[in-house]
């Protein structure tokens, strides 16, 4: 592998050295572009500033005419400016006198306006004040009516109460009858009955026959004080008020209420009447706008004469506003036409003053420019220096073509499988020479007990021999347990492992082409099935069916199956890898290449090799070994 490797630095070095003489022609050749573009860009600016200076030519007689023209214009527009503001100070003056009588006459319809206002609050307050005297004369309210009112209802259900629970007396008489009922004369006749509730004692008097007593019960007796109880709050109550009678109580509260809703009506006049304004701040504004009217009568001037109403001020007003309005607009107008004409006059006079400068100016640099770039044509014509360029354009994209082959060639050799075959080999050939030295430690040690069992006799032979097949059976029972559990094992995980066998093919194919990679070289590739199954393998461009693959290669590809799944699991914790004496039918070359790989897969999962032939594994890196 040394040799390869030193050939991938050679191919290295090779082309970094064309990469670094890829720079001097890359110079070259941006100086001879730039140089050209140099020379294409002097003569479109050369031809260009040609073309300017014409135009400057063709423009400047036509400046000098618009010159004079506008000249003449400003002096008329001038002229029509002056004649403009004399008009409007006349229709300013005229405005103002208008909004003067307009003012004036709106300030006398405000007086008439307030006076009545006046009037109207004080008429208000009047009704006001006899509203006030009608509500001072009621004492009734409304808890008062509610108190009368719950207790005449009290009263009326005691005295229901009281007569459904008394006794009832019924007389009927057999012919007509005179007697006395509680000392008053009761008269019947027949057909005619007396009925009464004894709500408490009746003493009936029949002359000259009987005298009967008829008392009512106790429960009579004391619904008839709680009506009488009743009949007294109810009597205390009209005393208070000073009603007499329920219905006049509520007749009065009525009336109250009434007069309240009156007096807030009234109020609320007051102050829409007031409109938020003060009754002594009206009557000081009317009396203000009665002294300004007749101040402004005394300083009218009298020859124009005054609106005949405030309507009629206003629209004066109107008219002159709209003729100073239309004034204005037209001196605005004039001023701004005078101002355009003004600044455009100023514009000509200024470009053309600019367009004789720069006729100067592109004269003195188009004869500069034009001298320069014929003293660089005569120096080397224009047909040389596009030579240049193409020459330097060939001699880069050669060099660049060779960078490109080199490349394509670093990419076949693959130098980070080498690198990494060549430091596997390199740690393998490191651990087996200490390896070396460690079993001739260990021959010597075991040729040192040689020596001493030869000294003794065969009876120790015999029974190593007995303890040896002691140990046997007790491997070959528990081998035999291991057996059986790794069967149930197996069993379970085939149950579970079509569950998740989809989500791990993608990455499980990726990663035995990147270990298949170190063993089979770069453009190794392989096909799985969605049962995790190897349909083909492809190798030096050519794919084959797997089952086509001889022993060992299958054997390898199996190998490097458990490598990739272990990897794939690695970040989740991972489970070590057990190869037990594997790699028996494979050649010297290809055990060199299978342990680049397994070392490599080794940095991620822990990978445990089980031989008995200890020299197939020899290119494994700085691995640890234990011998058993």
């Amino acid at each position: 592998l040394q040799p390869r490797w030193q050939a991938i630095d050679g191919l290295r070095a090779q082309l970094a050295a064309r990469e670094n003489d890829t720079r001097p022609p890359q110079q070259l050749l941006a100086a001879a572009r730039e140089k050209s573009q140099r020379r294409a860009s002097a003569a479109a600016d050369i031809a260009q500033r040609e073309q300017s200076l014409n135009q400057q030519r063709a423009v400047l007689q036509p400046l000098a005419d618009t010159a004079e023209d506008l000249a003449r214009q400003v002096q008329v527009a001038e002229e029509a400016l002056t004649q403009r503001q004399e008009q409007r100070r006349a229709l300013h003056a005229a405005v103002q006198q208008a909004r003067a009588d307009a003012d004036h006459l709106s300030d006398a319809e405000t007086l008439a306006r307030l006076r009545q206002q006046l009037t109207r609050v004080r008429e208000q307050r009047t009704e006001l004040a006899g509203l006030r005297r009608t509500l001072a004369d009621i004492r009734i309210d409304s808890a008062g009516r509610k108190a009368i009112q719950t207790a005449a209802s009290d009263l009326d259900v005691a005295r229901r109460t009281r007569e459904s629970a008394a006794t009832r007396l019924t007389i009927d008489a057999l012919h007509a009858v005179d007697f006395q009922l509680n000392g008053q004369r009761v008269g019947l006749v027949p057909d005619t009955p007396l009925s009464r509730s004894v709500t408490e004692t009746l003493r009936i008097d029949i002359p000259e026959l009987a005298s009967i007593t008829i008392s009512p019960a106790a429960s009579a007796g004391e619904l008839a004080a709680d009506v009488a109880a009743l009949q007294e709050k109810l009597d205390a109550l009209l005393v208070r008020y000073q009603v007499s009678s329920v219905e006049q109580a509520i007749a009065l509260d009525e009336r109250r209420v009434s007069a309240e809703q009156d007096l807030r009506a009234v109020r609320q006049r007051i102050e829409d009447s007031l409109q938020g304004a003060d009754e002594d701040a009206l009557q000081a504004e009317v009396e203000r706008l009665a002294q300004a009217g007749e101040a402004f009568l005394q300083q009218r001037p009298p020859e124009r004469p005054l609106p005949a109403s405030a309507r009629e001020a206003r629209q004066n007003l109107t008219a002159a506003s709209s003729a100073l309005d239309a004034c204005e607009s037209e001196l605005n107008a004039d001023a701004s036409r005078l101002d355009a004409l003004r600044a455009e006059h100023t514009r000509t006079l200024a470009a053309r003053q600019q367009a004789d400068t720069e006729i100067n100016a592109l004269t003195s640099v188009l004869d500069e420019k034009q001298t320069s770039l014929a003293g660089e044509r005569d120096a080397e014509p224009d047909a040389v220096l596009q030579q240049a360029v193409t020459e330097r354009e060939q001699q880069l994209a050669a060099i660049t073509a060779e960078l490109d082959q080199l490349r394509a060639q670093l990419r076949a050799e693959d130098p980070e499988s080498a690198k990494l075959r060549l430091d596997t080999v390199t740690q393998a050939l490191q651990r087996a020479q200490r390896d070396i030295i460690e079993q001739e430690k260990q021959q010597a040690v075991l040729k040192n007990e040689l020596d001493r069992a030869q000294a003794n006799g065969l009876y120790e032979e015999l029974e190593q021999a007995r303890l040896s097949l002691v140990e046997a059976e007790d491997e070959l029972a528990a081998t035999t347990r291991r057996a059986a559990a790794a069967a149930l094992l197996w069993e379970t995980l085939n149950e579970h492992r079509n569950a998740s066998r989809q989500a791990y093919v993608r990455p499980l194919q990726a990663g035995i082409q990147g270990l298949g990679r170190i063993v089979f070289g770069s453009d190794f590739e392989v096909e799985l099935g969605e049962d995790w199954a190897l349909l083909n393998v492809t190798r030096n461009g050519q794919t084959v069916l797997f089952d086509s693959l001889s022993v060992g290669a299958k054997e390898q590809l199996g190998i490097l199956t458990r490598l990739a799944a272990a990897r794939i699991v690695a970040d989740q914790g991972g489970v070590p890898v057990i190869i037990d004496d594997a790699l028996g039918f494979s050649d010297p070359t290809r055990l060199q290449s299978m342990a680049s790989a397994i070392t490599a897969a080794g940095r991620d999962a822990q990978i445990v090799v089980l031989t008995c032939t200890p020299g197939r594994f020899m290119h494994l890196g700085d691995v640890g070994v234990v011998r058993l």
